[in-house]
């Protein structure tokens, strides 16, 4: 065998050795991918996060009582609703009825101890994510501080098309896409949020 057929040879093994020890590392990757896939929801692991447990234990709260949600935590209930985190946000308007009478035409449940933000935004706009966005934040946010929230999107537009229009003082051209009343739970009347699937038939997984 020449020197020439040597070097050649060398270099063809090495590069044969290489390709195979790519192909068992990409095959214990795939294995082992496969292997950590949770067969089902009961065998995933515990999650310690206050945000996440926020959501995974939210509660359903239809009766309030008549203690009184404060001014500041109401100020963080709108902090919240503006940190959307989406560009459109900007044309979202927020506001906070705490007369009782208001309150209870708008939503029945209310009581003297609650609040009511009003989500509006340009009459004709398709922004019904960012108002969702900041319903859902409100919701998180008064769940965190202690407190039950209560979204509706339906009465908004009895809001829109009555003489409440004028009571909640609606900037000229928005209409109400989502309203959140806000206030403390009665006792015992919390109730779970109840998945409506198990999650393995919500899922699919692509790897």
């Amino acid at each position: 065998m020449t020197l020439r057929k040597e070097k050649v040879m060398k270099k063809t093994i090495s590069v044969i050795l290489v390709i195979f020890t790519l192909s068992l590392t990409l095959t214990g990757c795939k294995n082992e991918r496969t292997s950590a896939q949770p067969k089902s929801t009961q065998s995933l692991p515990a999650i310690e996060n206050s945000q996440t447990d926020l959501i995974l234990n939210a509660s359903l709260t239809t009766e309030f009582s008549d203690d009184v949600v404060t001014s500041a935590q109401i100020e963080t209930l709108l902090k919240s609703a503006a940190k959307t985190l989406s560009q459109s946000s900007s044309s979202l308007h927020f506001t906070a009825i705490m007369k009782e009478k208001l309150m209870k035409e708008i939503m029945p449940e209310a009581t003297k101890g609650c609040v009511v933000i009003a989500i509006s935004s340009p009459a004709g706009s398709s922004d019904m994510f960012e108002c969702a966005l900041a319903s859902q934040n409100i919701y998180l946010c008064a769940q965190s501080m202690g407190l039950g929230a209560l979204i509706s999107t339906d009465r908004a537009g009895t809001v829109n098309s009555t003489d409440l229009r004028k009571n909640v003082k609606l900037e000229e051209g928005f209409d109400v896409k989502s309203l959140v009343l806000v206030g403390y739970p009665k006792e015992n009347t919390v109730k779970k949020s109840e998945e409506a699937k198990d999650l393995n038939e919500l899922t699919t997984y692509i790897d």
